[in-house]
């Protein structure tokens, strides 16, 4: 597993990214599957890929991965950076729940 804690919202946000913004706010309000959401998550890492390795992080941690022999495809990411959060919130305030 590789964590970071990446503060380039503007690189990282392509335009498969901001689907998945969408389906994972459906998947908070329990109007996607589980099943779904993972599924796009994938696909959304996947197609972003090409894109986010034009950046130093992402180069830097495809050097990494190709040192220890790793595929993306081999590789659980996590984001523990909340900078797109207004300082003291909580995640919540991303997906607010519809009631």
């Amino acid at each position: 597993m590789i964590v970071g804690a990446v503060h380039n919202a503007a690189e990282l946000f392509t335009p498969e990214i901001d689907e998945l913004v969408a389906i994972a706010r459906d998947w908070r309000r329990g109007v996607v599957s589980d099943e779904y959401y993972l599924s796009a998550v994938r696909r959304a890492y996947e197609q972003s890929k090409r894109a986010w390795e034009k950046n130093t992080i992402w180069r830097n941690l495809r050097t990494l991965r190709e040192e220890l022999g790793i595929d993306f495809d081999q590789t659980a990411f996590t984001n523990l950076a909340k900078c797109v959060l207004p300082p003291r919130e909580n995640a919540d305030a991303l997906f607010p729940l519809v009631q």
